[in-house]
């Protein structure tokens, strides 16, 4: 089953010749699961000699990870293309160049957070003092309540809906918590620890 997660950040760039500003009608970047999604249209009308998709993930060197080879792009209708970039296995801010022969460059920059096996994600946030809580959700309402070791309730909210939530972790005490999410069918446990 394919999960959407919110994109954190987006980012986008287009450089061209001043007669290619309209060489794509349409382009995204978005994490699925754990996998990120790129996909583009090339125009009606445009074409290109080869696309070529380099990758750089938290400021390191970029690396070629895709290629279409041969004339890309129509003179008779919109083009569309996508790539899947199962090669995620680290947190952190990636960074797609998408280039069009010597027609373009798209630069798209996604941050991506792998979930746990369970579902959900926790991770503090220094600049606020806060946890944030993501759960790989696919729009259901759901229930969610944060309890400490001794079983007592410190957080609870109904009828989440999204996959986003900020925790009032500065209020707490260091330890070890438990999340528990509440579907109509299902529930999604994960333990986590406040240790600051």
């Amino acid at each position: 089953m394919k999960h959407l997660l919110s994109i954190l950040t987006l980012s986008f760039s287009l450089s061209a010749n001043a007669q290619d500003d309209d060489f794509l009608d349409t382009w995204s970047i978005l994490q699925s699961g754990n996998t990120i999604e790129l996909s583009w249209t090339i125009a009606e009308g445009n074409t290109c000699e080869g696309t070529f998709v380099s990758r750089s993930v938290n400021g390191s060197e970029p690396v070629p990870v895709f290629a279409i080879g041969g004339i890309c792009g129509s003179p008779g209708r919109p083009e569309s293309y996508r790539f899947s970039d199962t090669d995620t296995g680290v947190n952190g801010t990636y960074v797609y160049s998408i280039t069009f022969g010597s027609e373009s460059t798209l630069t798209l920059q996604i941050q991506f957070l792998q979930f746990w096996p369970s579902g959900i994600l926790i991770f503090y946030e220094p600049a606020t003092g806060y946890h944030k809580l993501r759960i790989d959700n696919t729009g259901i309402p759901y229930d969610l309540q944060v309890y400490n070791l001794c079983g007592n309730v410190d957080f609870s909210v109904n009828k989440v809906v999204g996959d986003e939530l900020v925790l009032p972790s500065p209020a707490w005490a260091n330890g070890v918590y438990v999340v528990r999410a509440y579907f109509p069918d299902r529930q999604i446990v994960q333990k986590f620890l406040i240790n600051r």
